[in-house]
């Protein structure tokens, strides 16, 4: 991986040997370290995120006979709600790393919090899409009323 080949390229610096003091015997050139606590949150965070995904996946395969594909709407908030997720677990990740003393109570909350805002988000994205293409048939709707001569 890319730490191994640093750690191969570069060795320990006495930042390194500070900041880890425990790790010097047993790896004298230096080592790329993540201490433990950290993976249980990402973890979580990363399976809700999976789950929802699937579950859109599943719903598109339902709904559209497919998962790309279908009508301009739904492709465009499906493909915005996966960015969402993306951005969803990036945001938790960094929040866990910034605050590494939060309890459990804490990280729940996060989350929730985090739902919280990605929901209202893809909500304010769906109505400003469904306003935009409702804005952006118009035209065409008049056109074939037109040509149909109700107009």
């Amino acid at each position: 991986t890319m730490s191994s080949i640093y750690w191969a390229m570069t060795g320990a610096s006495p930042e390194w040997k500070s900041r880890y003091p425990s790790f010097v015997e047993a790896y004298p050139g230096g080592a790329f370290v993540v201490q433990s606590g950290d993976l249980a949150f990402s973890v979580v965070v990363f399976t809700l995120c999976a789950v929802v995904a699937l579950v859109l996946i599943h719903v598109r395969r339902v709904k559209f006979g497919g998962e790309l594909g279908g009508p301009n709407l739904p492709k465009v908030m499906s493909a915005l709600a996966m960015a969402l997720l993306w951005g969803f677990y990036i945001a938790l990740s960094i929040w866990k790393v910034t605050n590494q003393s939060a309890g459990m109570g804490e990280q729940a909350f996060a989350i929730f919090i985090g739902v919280c805002i990605l929901e209202n988000v893809m909500l304010v994205l769906a109505v400003g899409l469904y306003l935009l293409r409702g804005r952006a048939g118009e035209p065409e709707q008049l056109k074939d009323l037109e040509a149909s001569g109700e107009v």
